[in-house]
């Protein structure tokens, strides 16, 4: 299927919520589709449905390389006025893009160390003109997470009572200190996240969600939030989550999880108890009458 055919079919089951139609679009793909999603809601946190089916269509008719990507990193900068916490995000999402684009041979991606030297010298070469890091001439560090802790460290320096650079960013843009707002709904009382997904998609298999309706998989989301809210272990999670769904969806999909392995072997434990039960109250009826034929016949021999 196209990728147009396949928005509109989100989009019909989806009816009037962008914001569900959103979710269920982040559910529904993987590997370099997903870190393209999050790049593209990065960049700009005010992008919806309508801009989603202009950029994703435009998207899959690139074909996408590591080197694409890469060329794609170097462009980023930080904005005028953006605080360095949601320029470093940013820049987070188009690496992991990069680590998720294969290669023009069609070999994984690979991070070596002069790729990651690179990197690091594109985040520091990003900044701000103004920013302390570049005033001072700073060095990049050996990984990306040291450079990006360097970084934030002179973002924040106040030496002699001055404001620091993100206070000054801060003052003169209050709504540039604020990462964007992460979007949810509420289904049948239950507050959906859209940061939980990922959690949600690595506990169970999409080959099994992906037969789910929409209504079922918001179902489905509903139910996991209220049993991770309840239950830290993943198999106990993932029982109650199938134990709070529709039992007739649960079974459909999920006969072969967790969930129908503890019934099945909740079932054989009881059924060998109860043959257990059985079989001890056999013995003890067989151990009962043979001690009453003892006694019987005791007597009468003595009598003899």
């Amino acid at each position: 299927m196209t990728p147009i055919p396949w928005l509109r079919d989100i989009e019909k089951a989806a009816g009037i919520s962008a914001v569900k139609e959103m979710i269920v679009f982040r559910l529904k793909v993987t590997g370099v589709t997903l870190a393209w999603f999050n790049r593209w809601r990065e960049e700009d946190c005010l992008r919806d449905w309508s801009r989603l089916k202009q950029d994703f269509p435009k998207e899959t008719r690139l074909k996408r390389t590591a080197d694409i990507t890469l060329s794609e990193v170097m462009e980023v900068k930080q904005r005028v006025g953006e605080a360095t916490p949601n320029y470093q995000v940013r820049m987070e999402a188009n690496i992991a893009l990069l680590l998720a684009s294969p290669t023009d041979d069609g070999l994984p991606f690979s991070l070596e160390p002069q790729v990651e030297l690179l990197l690091n010298q594109v985040c520091c070469r990003g900044l701000l003109p103004g920013h302390p890091f570049k005033l001072k001439n700073k060095d990049p560090e050996k990984t990306v997470a040291l450079t990006y802790a360097a970084v934030a460290k002179y973002s924040e320096h106040n030496r002699y009572g001055e404001s620091t650079f993100e206070s000054r960013i801060c003052e003169a843009n209050p709504s540039a200190c604020t990462l964007p707002p992460e979007q949810s709904f509420e289904h049948k009382g239950v507050k959906i996240e859209a940061s939980k997904l990922a959690e949600f998609k690595t506990e169970f298999d999409k080959s099994a969600t992906d037969q789910l309706s929409l209504d079922e998989l918001t179902d489905m989301f509903g139910a996991w939030r209220l049993s991770s809210l309840e239950e830290r272990i993943l198999a106990g999670r993932a029982m109650k989550t199938t134990g709070y769904m529709n039992p007739v969806v649960a079974r459909r999909v999920f006969g072969g999880t967790m969930l129908a392995q503890h019934i099945r072997g909740t079932s054989a434990q009881e059924a060998a108890s109860s043959r257990h039960v059985t079989q001890s109250t056999a013995e003890r009826g067989h151990e009962c009458a043979t001690s009453a034929g003892k006694k019987d016949t005791s007597p009468r021999r003595a009598l003899r």
